[in-house]
């Protein structure tokens, strides 16, 4: 008899493993410029999921092993110049960022793997639903960087090293105790949360790109010249629960510095961004730009921002928005 954490498991690989196929597929259908090897690492992700659950619900070795190395892969999640973020499932995570920290919990299917220049939340393609809660100076969609470890997948990746199951030729024996941990060592979990931190920390600090690489600086057609802090093609989907909706948005996402003091020349700057950007938005089949003035503190950990949407067309169209 398999215990209730192997079946619960098995079925929410499975659940959200094809949630996340159909999901991206439909992505993958509005927006067909989404990169090809993103879309692959997603699809191969969701995709082994169903068959880790399938096989797991088969009482197959091979299908704790796999889920072993799917579990592995959906501890860590982060955005900071790289955005990483793997989610079937039920999660629990909990967050540091650069405008606070809190928890996530929620069921999703998601997934990104992409450069994101230097900062954001944890936005990634696919459908979820999550519960916030904890302390946000800003919405987390503007951090400098953001970090956290699902709680969820660290459980089971504790429970499956610990199990049988994974040494067993397939198939398994339904009289296997899963309660004996013939291959747990001791020293496996200090070992692999002590690089989990020492990584996480390394990404979260920018790496080596951001202690060599200065940001860019653009010449606007206002005669201003602002400092870039994030220049992002962006992709979002979203379910509103009010609505009863699932939501997808893909738009430019530029972010550039500013003392935040005078709204006025902030928003001239903004308009001027705007007006670079639209014309590479549009042939880009890209109708939606996000302008953010950006102040940062505490060594770019902190960021304060405000936003400007605009639409961009044929002919160098620009037109400023109410919002996105």
């Amino acid at each position: 008899m398999r215990e209730p954490w192997v079946r619960f498991l098995a079925w929410s690989e499975v659940v959200s493993g094809a949630a996340g196929v159909l999901s991206y597929l439909w992505l993958l259908a509005l927006y067909p410029g989404i990169p090809t090897l993103s879309a692959l690492l997603a699809l191969t992700f969701f995709g082994a999921n169903v068959v880790a659950g399938y096989r797991l619900l088969r009482g197959r070795g091979s299908g704790a092993r796999l889920s072993f190395v799917l579990q592995i892969l959906q501890v860590l999640v982060l955005n900071a110049g790289v955005a990483y973020i793997a989610r079937a499932g039920l999660h629990v995570t909990f967050a540091i960022a650069s405008t606070g920290a809190g928890f996530f919990a929620g069921p999703s299917a998601s997934f990104a793997a992409v450069s994101s220049s230097n900062g954001g939340g944890f936005n990634a393609a696919g459908i979820g639903y999550a519960l916030t809660l904890g302390w946000w100076v800003e919405p987390i969609q503007q951090a400098g960087f953001a970090i956290g470890i699902n709680f969820v997948a660290l459980f089971f990746t504790m429970r499956l090293w610990r199990s049988p199951l994974l040494t067993h030729e397939d198939p398994v024996p339904a009289v296997v105790s899963l309660r004996s941990s013939p291959i747990y060592r001791r020293w496996a979990l200090p070992v692999f949360m002590a690089v989990l931190v020492v990584v996480g920390l390394w990404v979260a600090l920018g790496g080596y790109d951001r202690l060599t690489k200065p940001n860019p600086r653009w010449a606007l057609p206002n005669g201003d010249t602002v400092e870039i802090l994030v220049y992002n093609n962006q992709y979002e989907a979203s379910y509103r629960i009010q609505e009863k909706t699932v939501q997808a948005s893909h738009y430019l996402w530029v972010q550039f510095r500013s003392d935040l003091t005078d709204r006025d020349r902030d928003h001239g700057a903004a308009v001027a961004v705007a007006q670079v950007v639209c014309p590479h938005a549009d042939s880009l089949d890209i109708h939606r730009v996000q302008v953010q003035p950006s102040r940062t503190r505490f060594w770019g950990f902190y960021r304060y921002t405000r936003t400007y949407w605009f639409e961009a067309g044929p002919a160098g169209r620009c037109e400023e928005t109410a919002d996105g």
